[in-house]
């Protein structure tokens, strides 16, 4: 099986119908099955001969933006014997350099001239303006490849086959009509699904390849902006916004500005009537924000994954009392608890075919044992086939008793202060807790700090409290960076400050 099976199974819903949807300025443009064909194939032509001097089988970047063009651009790749490299259009010069080397790269397909040395470039807005027809010879890949730095900066790279790609979509699409009724009786041809996840990232991908066999049109925003997000689903009608929880913190912040709450009626005047399916991917929905997401009266799906496992669970939040709920398996994986405590918390080890078939070093690749399960480095619990995320392994602070701290967990308490940055880490081998925040630190402030930390048992309590008049770091997915935070606030001590809590 190769990319050939994925380009027919996305395109044959689509031949007397809108496929892709997006927006030049103020005009709405669309293709078809047949206008996505012809834009591939004219791409695939053109970049033929860019690459001509590239032996098939080579790895080539596709580092762009979300663009109309993107897929095109990936299947036209793909079609002519390249496997695709899918780059963050954001990254440094060091890290590109770097996944470069991981992958030995030979081209790559940007929105600039990045050409070296030893990489032959081709800009996107070339291949638009190119008149070409077909390519001269076909030979379909099988392999794509997403990139990852995790907390570490690392380049990581994970290669997966065309075959699993399919699989995920298919059992991704089964296990959703099997828990929402509401999806086996839609009227696909009529609903929209919004891109606002990158589409070379493993979610925004997957998302396209999960809805597009599906025969659900996608859209893109008409602009850049949280703002247009909503606008273009309310304007035109969309069905399903599949985003991240910093997006759905902005949408419900412009609900309650606008309507004063996150209710129901008020996410349909925000999003429009035909907004039924919400689903927050990519990070952890916290406290305020799962409360709100039950309060929306929107269908919202939460689930877990990551970029070497694909989708591995889903589920409707509504189905269960906890924050923590992640829904239920996704066929394809086989899952275990591994050495789990006292709650019958543990590291959830993964395996199945939708894992990752191989990684790229140094210009290798090398193929997973599959025999094996994949360490995610996660901490979940599992009660009657439904999955608990806990926590990230390096977030459990393990006390000299053997008491395990979770850190996660520890961070909920504190929800109040979710209009500043912060997060709880470990400091001295105790838990502490640093926020940003460019205000003074009230004595409110102060109150609610000391009221929830003495709430909470004497073994888990937080033992220091510093505000920081300067950004906390981010890591490359856009979380705080908990495990630098020590030795952080040790670096900047000039502009952050303990917060001394004591009884009245």
């Amino acid at each position: 099986m190769n990319f050939l099976n994925v380009y027919e199974e996305i395109t044959v819903p689509f031949s007397e119908r809108p496929m892709m949807i997006w927006f030049e300025g103020d005009e709405k443009k669309n293709c078809n099955a047949e206008g996505f064909r012809a834009f591939t194939d004219s791409a695939a032509a053109y970049l033929e001969k860019v690459f001509s001097d590239i032996p098939k089988g080579h790895w080539i970047g596709l580092k762009s933006r979300n663009h109309p063009m993107w897929y095109p651009v990936f299947f036209a790749l793909e079609k002519i014997g390249y496997p695709v490299l899918l780059l963050d259009e954001n990254i440094d010069s060091l890290a590109l350099e770097s996944f470069c080397r991981q992958a030995k790269l030979a081209g790559i397909v940007s929105e600039k001239d990045e050409s070296t040395e030893n990489i032959i470039c081709c800009k996107i807005s070339d291949i638009l303006f190119s008149s070409c027809e077909k390519p001269e010879n076909i030979c379909w890949e099988y392999r794509v490849a997403f990139c990852t730095s995790g907390t570490t900066g690392n380049a990581k790279i994970f290669v997966f086959h065309a075959d699993s790609v399919i699989e995920q979509s298919r059992r991704v699409r089964k296990s959703l009509i099997s828990q929402e009724k509401m999806l086996s009786e839609i009227d696909v041809s009529s609903c929209l699904v919004i891109q606002t996840l990158p589409q070379r990232h493993c979610l925004g991908f997957g998302l396209t390849m999960l809805v597009l066999p599906w025969g659900l049109s996608v859209i893109l925003p008409e602009k850049e902006g949280i703002f247009s997000v909503a606008d273009t689903c309310r304007k035109h009608g969309v069905f399903c916004l599949c985003t991240v929880p910093a997006i759905w913190k902005g949408l419900f912040r412009m609900a309650q500005a606008r309507f004063g709450n996150c209710g129901s009626e008020s996410m349909h005047k925000l999003l429009g009537e035909k907004m039924l399916l919400a689903v927050s991917a990519g990070a952890r929905l916290n406290e305020t924000l799962w409360e709100k997401a039950m309060d929306s009266g929107l269908t919202f799906l939460n689930g877990w994954g990551m970029t070497e496992t694909g989708f591995v669970s889903i589920g409707n939040i509504s189905d269960d009392k906890s924050v923590d709920y992640v829904g239920k398996l996704v066929g394809g994986h086989e899952t275990e608890i591994l050495s789990p405590d006292e709650n019958n918390f543990g590291e959830l080890a993964v395996n199945g075919s939708i894992v990752y078939q191989s990684v790229l070093v140094d210009g290798e690749e090398i193929s997973r044992d599959r025999s094996e399960f994949y360490r995610t480095g996660d901490i979940f619990s599992l009660d009657d086939g439904r999955y608990y995320f806990r926590g990230r392994r390096k977030s459990v602070l393990i006390r000299e008793d053997g008491e395990n701290i979770y850190l996660d967990e520890l961070e909920s308490h504190f929800s109040f202060l979710e209009n500043e940055q912060f997060c709880v880490f470990e400091h001295n081998e105790q838990p502490a807790l640093v926020f940003y925040s460019q205000k003074d630190v009230t004595e409110e402030i102060t109150d609610k700090l000391r009221t929830v930390n003495y709430s909470l048992p004497v073994q888990k309590r937080i033992s220091k409290f510093y505000c920081s008049n300067i950004p906390l770091p981010m890591t490359s997915k856009g979380e705080t960076a908990r495990y630098y935070m020590s030795s952080y606030i040790s670096e900047n001590s000039e502009n952050i400050r303990e917060i001394v809590l004591y009884r009245q």
